[in-house]
């Protein structure tokens, strides 16, 4: 029997430029930055070539997805059942592919156990192509499975902002941070924000308060912001001035905001 030439391989491998460029791009972003790697002589000049590949691979995988999804399609078709085939071809449809949440679902079947994160990345397309109750219903499933996965909380509440919902917003929004209260600060400023069109300032300035308390100086120069205007808007301008101050001390670029300085020229007048 012929040897098989490295085309064909790559070819009933359906080892394609995608995995090409993920391959390299990962070795790029993270273990060809790590020790002992970063202390080699040239080390700068080597990345500067791998940072090239992995460009190159970029643009050549953007000019042939049509290409590349058909021979995943036609390996799939021969081989239907192959769980590692589907879920390679369920990472690569969630690139902006038509059939993505029709690839997540039949990653499902095949999976031999309960794959949590293929309910979420399929609640996430569903959402996005609007598709709201079957979105909700896959959350669900995915928190049936999980109950304690933040993630299908955020996405839920996600779901509900979109559809104007403030109550069922908090509760998802209030769930996920209680279970990965460490996890970002925007879901704070997020929650904040819906406290405040309920009409409840005192919890929207106590979730930003916890915010600041709990992540750095680098992210929370926005957040000492709005909590400035909070307390603005509620008559306590001595505190909003000092937010404003601080905000800027993190981040001088407040300086040339023109609604900042109007905000903190306001608290100054009161001094």
């Amino acid at each position: 029997q012929a040897v098989l030439s490295l085309e064909e391989c790559a070819r009933r491998l359906v080892f394609t430029d995608f995995e090409r460029h993920d391959c390299l791009n990962t070795l790029a972003t993270k273990m060809l930055k790590e020790p002992p790697f970063t202390g080699q002589i040239y080390h700068a000049e080597f990345m500067d070539d791998v940072q090239r590949q992995v460009d190159t691979l970029s643009q050549a995988m953007k000019q042939r997805l049509d290409e590349t999804a058909q021979l995943y399609k036609d390996a799939l078709l021969q081989k239907p059942d192959d769980w590692l085939l589907n879920w390679r071809y369920a990472v690569f449809a969630r690139s902006g592919r038509k059939d993505a949440a029709l690839q997540e679902r039949q990653l499902q079947k095949v999976l031999p156990y309960r794959y949590i994160p293929a309910y979420l990345q399929l609640g996430k397309l569903l959402s996005a192509q609007g598709r709201f109750q079957e979105a909700r219903a896959t959350l669900t499933e995915m928190l049936r499975l999980k109950p304690n996965a933040a993630q299908a909380h955020a996405e839920l509440a996600k779901l509900y902002q979109l559809r104007r919902d403030n109550k069922m917003f908090i509760e998802h929004m209030t769930k996920s941070i209680a279970l990965a209260p460490a996890g970002a600060v925007e879901p704070y400023a997020a929650l904040a924000a819906a406290y405040e069109q309920q009409r409840q300032p005192d919890k929207a300035i106590a979730i930003l308060r916890r915010a600041v308390t709990i992540f750095g100086d680098e992210k929370t120069a926005p957040v000492h912001a709005t909590l400035a205007h909070m307390l603005c808007e509620q008559g306590r301008l001595d505190e909003a001035r000092k937010e404003l101050e601080l905000a800027l001390k993190l981040n001088p670029a407040f300086a040339d905001d023109a609604l900042f300085q109007k905000l903190l020229k306001k608290t100054q007048a009161k001094q």
